[in-house]
């Protein structure tokens, strides 16, 4: 069983892949930058406490939702997933040009 901090911790996830990631297979992002992004996202998520191994927690729960790492050494790139592009940002790496992006979030929550 979960404790409340691992829960917290898991519901920020979910809301960060949700509302600042795009998944399907066409994506990947490199760990650098996803966790850069969700370290800022943490910074400012209500469930925030200090955690004394988010790098490792965050990959954790990646992987737990079925996420899968290339092999990288300490810089893995995660594949079928990237950063969802936001108005203000110009292009954002691993984004597709096309117009067949996906919003499923299978195995995310």
């Amino acid at each position: 069983m979960r404790t409340g901090e691992d829960e917290r911790f898991s519901r920020a996830v979910t809301r960060f892949l949700k509302q600042q990631c795009v998944v399907g297979s066409p994506y990947s992002i490199a760990d650098e930058r996803l966790f850069a992004l969700f370290k800022a996202f943490w910074n400012n998520a209500p469930e925030r406490y200090d955690h004394p191994a988010l790098l490792g927690q965050f990959r954790v729960e990646l992987v737990e939702r079925g996420l899968q790492a290339e092999p990288g050494g300490k810089s893995p790139r995660w594949l079928g997933l990237t950063a969802r592009k936001r108005v203000d940002q110009g292009e954002v790496e691993g984004w597709p040009t096309s117009a067949t992006t996906t919003n499923s979030y299978t195995n995310i929550a």
